[in-house]
């Protein structure tokens, strides 16, 4: 047996590895506008999505930063079954607002959550409590939380909401007015 010697620079290099392999795979999958292999190979975290689309102030855009517009349009272009909402939330999850990609990412997470009221929240009624919190967080998180646009996204939400899950919808409120109305100093 040989000894295993493994440092930073050995998971850099996965992770490198890893990228290029998922960035391959998803410019294979748009350019044959597969969108199941798409969906399927498009990141599953918020840190992932950020690595592949965010934008930094020291290194500049990610790989696919410049692509976010279109990458996202075709990702959200056809979601309508629990698998998809899952998939949308998890991404979600633990997330934070920034400008460019996570603005549409969210942007049009919240399309779907108006669209699809009923599925979407049947989907996020299956997740515990501490990540049901994060999703809220991350939907109404914003450099204004409490802008005119949030409040207005926020009853339109309630109204829809209380429809379908009437005994929600007082939960929903408060979790949500407490962080609206909560503006964080960064």
């Amino acid at each position: 047996m040989f000894p295993l010697f493994i440092n930073a620079y050995s998971f850099n290099v996965l992770k490198v590895d890893t990228n290029l392999e998922k960035v391959n795979q998803l410019k294979i999958c748009l350019n044959n506008q597969d969108r199941i292999c798409f969906f399927q190979e498009f990141p599953k975290t918020f840190n992932e999505f950020e690595i592949l689309y965010g934008y930094s102030d020291s290194t500049g855009g990610a790989v696919f930063y410049n692509d976010y517009p279109e990458h996202l349009n075709f990702l959200f272009s056809d979601i309508d079954s629990d698998i998809d909402f899952r998939k949308i939330i998890e991404i979600c999850l633990e997330g934070k607002w920034d400008a460019d990609a996570v603005n549409m990412f969210q942007s049009k997470t919240r399309d779907l959550l108006l669209n699809y009221n009923r599925v979407f929240l049947s989907s996020l009624f299956k997740f515990n409590k501490k990540e049901q919190e994060s999703f809220w967080y991350f939907i109404f998180d914003g450099p204004h939380r409490n802008s005119y646009g949030n409040r207005v996204f926020h009853e339109a939400l309630l109204n829809q909401t209380k429809v379908f899950y009437p005994e929600k919808v007082e939960g929903i409120r408060n979790k949500i007015k407490m962080m609206i109305l909560t503006e964080e100093k960064d």
